[in-house]
């Protein structure tokens, strides 16, 4: 009987509270956060009413508080030494307004190192939190002082105990399983009246301890403009559910009253006693620590004016503050202002090494950055500055190697490579395996110059590594610099596969080819049979220098069996090299009747009848050698334009030169093919050339126009 009174009496004190709470329910703007203002306002004032009935001692309301604090606390990470310092501020905050309070209990102030964590709230038993986020946007001490004044005043007017108990009781929790009760609740904000009631004492209790009412103005102007900013960046229902759930839910805007009312009653009681105004606000004492941090994050999303505009604001305020130093120097690099980041980070090092080091190793970072944009100069520039700081980082050193290696500033690229392999010697393998393989991946995009320095690299670091010597042949063959070609390939000489010496030979020194090769040959011990390809390329140079007698002696071995056939496919291409193209189509006939499916012999043939003037043979093959770039699709172009296909073959032209920019090099095509293939290519590039600069003066005049 006693249990359903208790009911009862409980339903209609809830109806109640349900008609208090329409009649006093917030008059907010429209919008989910207006929605969410009124659940909660009336959750809040219902579940508040039966807690009147009831009133635990102090002591243990003490109790209770500590170990819900204590738990909270127990989650929160280390706190650095900056956030130390601002959690002392809040502290000595704190300790100026607790003896305004009437309560005469132990009042405790903690700070929460998360920046996204806009709101203060308080526990039972006189704890205070502040959020990272509510204090970074505060500029002076009368903010802070005024909304830990309206958390005090929730504890001082038993708001946080009275819904510590509505909490235990709706959750039918006993008090010794406390710590089932969420802090949450307690962040959540409270009625409309008391909202209005911790304001008001709170602006008094602040004055009591010689704060200014403008901070508590001032604060409700901040975060009404941090609602309104957040609610127009919501464009789309999607948005504004994220909106609520990451701003109002755990925002220090969920309290009620609206801010609008918050600001006219606090304005009123400033008009009603002009002197709680009175006090000049005093600046925010920790606001150089925020304003280093913002920096931080600005250089890190690569805004590095505002950072700079930022970590000078705080290094004004706090000089030798070094989070606003590292954001400095930081953003002075970013803003390609060298000399005054090298200062910094001078400073830095003077006042901490591992800031200084972070430095470092953000520069890094930057580097790599450029690196990948192909700002080089930029990359070499940042480098260089902090190299002169920190002589000797190996990864710096690595980067500036890099970026001049791309340059193709070759002495220099060499003289970090030289630096680092005399420093750090453990790192040569690794750092000519890097070079290497980037060597390899710039001649497959025919970025052949930079692919030329990337394999001085790995050579300089390891003379051994004969694929970047190889790499480095074709890379300098391809931009028409045969001489180097001839150095590289000497050095990356194979026995079984001779055939890149010879053609840089061939391009280089056409008439003294054969007897270098020759000679070269010699010199490895690789012997001179007919049937080696050495042998039949020293034959093929001899004919460049006129000398037939050694291609003679390849034919007639060939005739009687002593010489594999598919090496007639080598010594027609060289007869057609040499412009001797009526015998170059007798070898390579003779070949085809051997070897009738030879990809080689079906190519280089076709080349010799396009020179000949005649239709390629049927069935002729798309191989092509990799260095030489005589495959079908080259050949195809210089046909087209032949047979009077003049647009197709321009288009074509513009492909081939895009896949294989050696075609587009005079020197190289000259020095590889015979005359007639040479003078279409040349009336090709120059009617492409002619093509471009008609567009060029068509779009000037429509400029113009």
């Amino acid at each position: 009987m006693k249990r359903t009174l208790f009911l009862l009496v409980t339903i209609a004190l809830l109806a109640g509270a349900l008609v208090v709470a329409q009649r006093q329910r917030a008059e907010a703007e429209p919008g989910a956060s207006s929605i969410l203002y009124l659940v909660a306002d009336s959750e809040r004032d219902l579940t508040r009413l039966p807690s009147r009935f009831t009133r635990i001692p102090d002591s243990d309301e003490v109790a209770y508080g500590t170990t819900l604090a204590d738990s909270f606390l127990a989650g929160r990470r280390t706190l650095t030494a900056d956030e130390e310092s601002v959690e002392k501020y809040v502290q000595d905050v704190g300790a100026r307004l607790a003896p305004h309070a009437y309560r005469r209990i132990r009042y405790q102030f903690h700070y929460i190192p998360d920046r996204s964590f806009i709101n203060a709230f308080a526990l039972p038993g006189g704890h205070v939190f502040v959020g990272a986020g509510l204090l970074d946007h505060m500029t002076t001490e009368d903010e802070l002082a005024a909304v830990m004044g309206h958390e005090l005043e929730h504890v001082d007017h038993y708001h946080c105990v009275e819904r510590l108990q509505v909490e235990m009781a709706l959750r039918r929790i006993p008090f010794g399983a406390i710590l089932q009760i969420p802090v949450a609740v307690f962040q959540a904000g409270y009625s409309k009246d008391q909202e209005l009631e911790a304001d008001r004492e709170g602006v008094l209790l602040a004055s009591r301890a010689g704060y200014s009412a403008s901070g508590a103005v001032r604060a409700f102007e901040m975060l009404q403009e941090l609602s309104h900013q957040k609610e127009e960046s919501a464009r789309t229902p999607q948005d504004e559910a994220a909106k609520v759930a990451a701003s109002v839910l755990t925002g220090y805007f969920r309290s009620h009253p609206p801010t609008a009312d918050r600001i006219a009653q606090i304005r009123a009681m400033i008009a009603q006693n002009p002197a709680l105004a009175a006090p000049p606000e005093r600046k925010l004492g920790v606001e150089y620590i925020f304003l280093a941090w913002r920096a931080q994050e600005e250089a890190g999303a690569g805004k590095f004016a505002d950072a700079a505009a930022l970590a000078n604001r705080a290094l004004q305020e706090h000089p030798g503050c070094v989070p606003a130093m590292i954001a400095l120097c930081e953003a002075e690099w970013g803003e390609d202002q060298y000399a005054a980041a090298q200062d910094v980070y001078r400073g830095l090092l003077a006042r901490d090494t591992s800031a200084a080091n972070a430095v470092g190793t953000w520069a890094e970072s930057r580097a790599n950055e450029l690196f990948s944009v192909k700002q080089y100069d930029r990359e070499i520039a940042l480098v260089e500055s902090a190299l002169v700081v920190q002589p000797s980082q190996p990864r710096l050193l690595r980067f500036a190697a890099w970026a001049y290696a791309m340059k193709a500033n070759n002495a220099a690229a060499e003289q970090k490579a030289a630096l680092l392999r005399q420093l750090y010697p453990d790192s040569v393998a690794q750092l000519a395996s890097d070079a290497e393989r980037s060597a390899g991946e710039l001649l497959g995009t025919h970025s052949f110059s930079q692919s030329a320095a990337m394999a001085r690299l790995a050579v300089e670091f390891d003379g051994d590594r004969r694929t970047a010597r190889q790499t480095l042949g074709d890379a300098e063959f391809a931009q028409a610099h045969f001489a180097e070609a001839v150095d590289a390939y000497e050095k990356a000489f194979d026995p079984a596969s001779p055939g890149s010496l010879a053609d840089a030979l061939a391009a280089a020194r056409p008439l003294s080819a054969s007897q270098e090769l020759e000679t070269f040959v010699s010199s490895h011990n690789t012997g001179s049979a007919l049937n080696s390809p050495a042998q039949v390329d020293g034959a093929g140079l001899a004919l460049l220098a006129g000398n037939d007698t050694k291609a003679r002696e390849v034919t007639r071995a060939v005739d009687a069996g002593s010489v594999a056939p598919e090496l007639l496919a080598r010594l027609g291409w060289w007869y057609l090299r040499a412009g001797r193209t009526a015998e170059s189509e007798a070898v390579l006939r003779k070949a085809q009747t051997l070897r009738p499916g030879d990809p080689d012999v079906l190519n280089n043939l076709a080349w010799t009848c396009f020179e000949e003037g005649k239709a390629s043979p049927p069935g002729t093959s798309s191989a092509r050698d990799p260095i030489l770039e005589n495959g079908a699709d080259a050949r195809a172009v210089l046909e087209a334009w032949q047979q009077g296909r003049k647009s197709d073959a321009l288009r074509q032209w513009a492909t081939l030169t895009h896949g294989a920019p050696q075609w587009a090099n005079p020197a190289w095509r000259q020095a590889i093919y015979p005359a007639r293939t040479n003078a279409i290519a040349e009336q090709i590039e120059a009617s492409s050339r002619a093509g471009a600069a008609a567009t060029q003066r068509r779009t000037v005049r429509r400029i113009e126009d």
